[in-house]
């Protein structure tokens, strides 16, 4: 990640972008600019990387996460943890319609462009991940939501997002 970061600098400070923040762990950067600076951000990283990177603002993060926040968690399942998450639309042109549930996650459509999640966890005896019940991560539900409404999404949980949105002085390495 460190250097993906020194190679995006320069491009970004052409533009008036600013890398606040790189959260290693979750792929996630934070970036300030204004919506000129976004197109950039996005072509940059595209250029860095090789792969598409979903350049999302903290505002259309900050509602949605609010709207999840209020959704009440699935029913209790034995040994099953819900992970709130968010799903985005990469490319913004996503079908219209209901999202279904999946055997990994409970699917609710937030907007137009967002899918909330409650991604089912198994836990083993001690309360741990169960690796041999995985049922994939947030690029599975990622995938399954393509499936059902097509274009391009990402994933991540909401306290991942959370991070990012509150920014670098409030958690992230």
């Amino acid at each position: 990640m460190a250097d993906l970061t020194e190679r995006v600098r320069p491009p970004f400070a052409e533009v008036g972008a600013d890398l606040v923040a790189s959260y290693g762990h979750s792929g996630n950067l934070a970036v300030r600019g204004n919506a000129r600076a976004g197109r950039v951000i996005g072509s940059t990283l595209v250029a860095a990387t090789g792969h598409e990177w979903a350049v999302i603002s903290l505002g259309h993060l900050q509602e949605p996460l609010q709207d999840l926040d209020r959704i009440p968690t699935p029913t209790t399942e034995h040994q099953v943890r819900w992970t709130p998450g968010l799903v985005l639309s990469i490319d913004r042109r996503p079908r219209a319609g209901e999202v279904r549930h999946t055997e990994r996650a409970v699917l609710f459509r937030l907007s137009p462009t967002v899918v909330g999640a409650f991604k089912r966890d198994y836990l083993d005896r001690r309360g741990r991940l169960d690796p041999l019940r995985r049922l994939g991560g947030w690029g599975a539900i990622s995938s399954d939501v393509a499936r059902q409404l097509g274009g391009t999404w990402t994933a991540r949980s909401a306290g991942v997002l959370s991070i990012v949105v509150k920014g670098p002085n409030h958690g992230g390495d």
